[in-house]
């Protein structure tokens, strides 16, 4: 299983939007035009929000139930920002299953922070004017993946919009999921659009 992930604004719904024009599973998520982004499963969102929502709350949660439905998950790749919220949210993953392997976008955080604000009702953390909570929360992720050893590949955003080659040899590498070069480039080109891009200081 591939999971694509960052903190929001990131460019992760256009990778998952990507593999979803190319023909990969990734569950029943649903492209937000309003918003420009959304693609992640329900049901994905759900165990991870449990998740969240009780570690926020400093409660435990129900470890093996949680597990059980992990393990249903069928998709061979799924998109969702909630992996970065907390370390414990990727751990439990980790724990259910044995073939996870991460795309980890990362971002600038003044451009994260000046995207948020352009987009005031999209869900999750209130990034629009804490740059520094940002920071700490890509900090924190990248130690996650390194200390449990998870293979991972790091790509920057909007740098990798201009990478396409690259993204797709890395979805080869990663997933099980066959993208074609040919192909792939003619989608990631139509879906490419630097207009949606938000730039800036906050």
């Amino acid at each position: 299983m591939l999971i694509i992930t960052a903190i929001g604004r990131c460019g992760t719904s256009f990778l998952a939007r990507f593999c979803h024009e190319m023909g990969a599973d990734i569950g029943e998520g649903r492209w937000l035009d309003g918003l420009d982004a959304g693609m992640e499963d329900p049901e994905v969102c759900s165990i991870n929000n449990a998740i969240v929502n009780q570690v926020s709350k400093g409660k435990a949660f129900d470890v093996e139930k949680i597990a059980r439905r992990i393990k249903r998950i069928s998709m061979p790749i799924i998109k969702d920002p909630q992996f970065t919220y907390h370390p414990l949210v990727l751990e439990t993953w980790l724990a259910a299953r044995k073939d996870i392997k991460v795309v980890y976008l990362w971002r600038n955080p003044e451009d994260i922070a000046a995207s948020c604000k352009s987009r005031p009702l999209m869900n999750g953390p209130n990034f629009r004017n804490h740059t520094d909570l940002i920071a700490e929360k890509q900090l924190e992720f990248n130690r996650t993946l390194k200390r449990n050893g998870v293979k991972f590949e790091k790509l920057s955003f909007p740098q990798f919009l201009h990478q396409d080659r690259k993204v797709i040899k890395l979805l080869n590498k990663l997933s099980d999921h066959p993208f074609h070069m040919t192909k792939s480039r003619e989608v990631w080109e139509a879906l490419r659009d630097e207009k949606k891009v938000h730039h800036g200081q906050v």
